[in-house]
């Protein structure tokens, strides 16, 4: 096949066909500058990816003076709440059914790109109208584990903010019952 294109010399011998593969093929052995740099370059890729991997946390890298949620990539101002870091008070005026607690908390999750603390996902949601808020203004607000909330009881919450654990936050969460209804 290869015998007939003009210029072309076919080997007949098979120790002649392997004598020209070696000759052909000895790029490795007749530049040892490429060698050189080539073995280099594997040998400091290889450091650089084990560093890392070798590396223990110290004691000072665990001590964080940064937010616990700056590695999320949150921004502070989209999941600050309202009501400031003091304790709200409110009347309960009704609670959410488990379909639209689900929907409103992964809505909430995709807003602000954080999870919900995962002690809170399974807490009943309560509507509280706040005090001195517009008449038929609600915001939702969890109830503490142990608590037993009622239509009509005036409560006290603290508004929801980041978690200590990195990228989760806590929800409005009802801490206390002011008066029974």
């Amino acid at each position: 096949m290869f015998d007939k294109i003009p210029g072309h010399t076919w080997l007949s011998s098979v120790a002649t066909r392997k004598a020209a593969f070696e000759q052909n093929t000895s790029l490795w052995r007749r530049t040892p500058l490429s060698r050189f740099l080539l073995t280099r370059a594997i040998r400091l890729l290889t450091v650089f990816v084990s560093i890392p991997l070798t590396l223990s946390p110290s004691v000072s890298d665990s001590i964080s003076t940064t937010p616990p949620n700056a590695q999320c990539n949150v921004d502070p101002g989209r999941f600050l709440n309202s009501f400031g870091n003091h304790p709200v008070q409110g009347v309960v005026v009704g609670f959410l059914d488990p379909d639209a607690a689900t929907r409103l908390l992964q809505t909430t999750q995709a807003k602000t790109h954080m999870t919900i603390n995962p002690d809170y996902v399974s807490n009943p949601r309560a509507l509280v109208h706040v005090d001195g808020s517009p008449e038929k203004s609600r915001v939702v607000a969890l109830v503490d584990k142990g608590l037993t909330v009622r239509i009509g009881d005036h409560v006290e919450f603290v508004g929801g903010h980041a978690d200590a654990m990195p990228c989760h936050y806590i929800p409005n969460l009802i801490g206390r019952i002011l008066s029974e209804s």
